[in-house]
């Protein structure tokens, strides 16, 4: 649902990632382990992983630092 609505919201500066790597992308910012995330989204690790190797892809930056300091300049977060 979010996905498609992407290029509409305004609280998505990154259309290019799904609901759910958005999601993981908001977590990654408020500072959650992968561990964490997968046991918040109830999905295993691994999947976590494979949603943070696309976020890093699709914005094209190089680690999980880049790429959070990109959700908190575009004030990107999630609740914990």
């Amino acid at each position: 649902m979010f996905a498609a609505l992407a290029d509409t919201n305004p609280a998505n500066p990154f259309p290019q990632l799904t609901e759910r790597e958005f999601d993981v992308l908001a977590r990654m910012a408020a500072g959650q382990s992968n561990q964490a995330i997968a046991a918040r989204l109830g999905i295993s690790p691994k999947t976590v992983q494979n949603h943070v190797s696309n976020v890093l892809l699709k914005l094209g930056v190089e680690d999980r630092a880049q790429a959070v300091a990109r959700a908190r300049d575009a004030n990107v977060h999630r609740p914990t």
